[in-house]
């Protein structure tokens, strides 16, 4: 099946995995970042009927690949803003423990988000300000600050970690 031709289940179905690992890297737990997709794709399909309907009758290639960018920011918008809002009801059962080798997921949502979508997903500036409902500046600023977060992290305690297992 084309790419051009396909429906918005096709269209999930092919993105599952991105959307699930996104889900999960806001949400570190598997039943929580599940539960968190189910319900950011329902809402989603509850609030963009047009762009839905829109997606799914056009013909036309450019606009078919138009569209599905769009629905990729959106689908992953309604994923990151309802995880800022659980994270901070499950907050005390999602915090990573201090002996948690995935030092990722001590850093905060916000800088989750960009990390990923940056550098695993490869997502532009202008998608993930659109995702994140921010400016350019504040995007580069949590980007900058979670790289560094990450790296103080490493230093302190992965890496000691890595070095005594050699």
């Amino acid at each position: 099946m084309s790419v051009y031709k396909t429906g918005l289940k096709e269209y999930l179905e092919r993105n599952l995995n991105d959307l699930f690992s996104f889900s999960f890297c806001l949400l570190p737990d598997e039943l929580q970042a599940q539960q968190l997709l189910l319900d950011a794709l329902s809402i989603f399909v509850a609030s963009e009927k047009d762009l839905i309907l829109e997606f799914e009758t056009t013909e036309d290639p450019g606009r078919k690949l138009s569209l599905m960018k769009v629905l990729r920011k959106s689908i992953m918008r309604a994923v990151y803003h309802m995880a800022a809002k659980r994270s901070r009801q499950l907050q005390s059962t999602l915090s990573p423990h201090e002996n948690t080798s995935d030092v990722f997921f001590h850093l905060g949502i916000s800088q989750r988000a960009v990390l990923y979508l940056k550098h695993k997903l490869n997502f532009d500036f202008s998608e993930i300000e659109h995702i994140l409902g921010k400016a350019s500046p504040e995007v580069m600023g949590i980007l900058s600050q979670g790289r560094v977060r990450l790296a103080q992290l490493w230093g302190q305690d992965f890496l000691p970690k890595f070095h005594q297992e050699l």
